[in-house]
């Protein structure tokens, strides 16, 4: 191919040179199936701070790698369910945040008409 790499190849070296120049490749999602990975970061978090390795694989599915084998989970909430956590579990600090809001009353203020 009149020395330029193949895509695959150049995946495979994690770098990709054009005319001895490397240039950066992003992944290009639509904005719903950004929306969908982004799902993920809370659990993919929670299990980063318990040394709990996990992937993103494609198009928005969760892979976990235990030391007993391997799991995918088709949605964020199956994964959160799978390793307990709730709302509370995962930020207690927001559920008192949202239930202090709830409790302030909110009042209307009329604005004054401008002659």
């Amino acid at each position: 191919m009149g020395g330029q790499a193949t895509g695959t190849e150049n995946r495979m070296k994690k770098e990709v040179l054009y005319r001895g120049e490397r240039i950066y490749l992003d992944q290009d999602f639509t904005t719903k199936l950004q929306n969908q990975r982004k799902g993920y970061m809370r659990i993919r978090n929670h299990m980063k701070e318990n040394g709990i390795k996990s992937h993103i694989r494609y198009p928005a599915k969760l892979l976990v790698i235990e030391d007993n084998g391997q799991k995918i989970y088709n949605t964020p909430q199956d994964a959160e369910r799978a390793y307990g956590l709730t709302e509370s579990a995962v930020a207690p600090e927001r559920g008192a945040w949202i239930q202090q809001l709830q409790r302030t009353g909110w009042e209307t203020v009329q604005r004054s008409k401008k002659n």
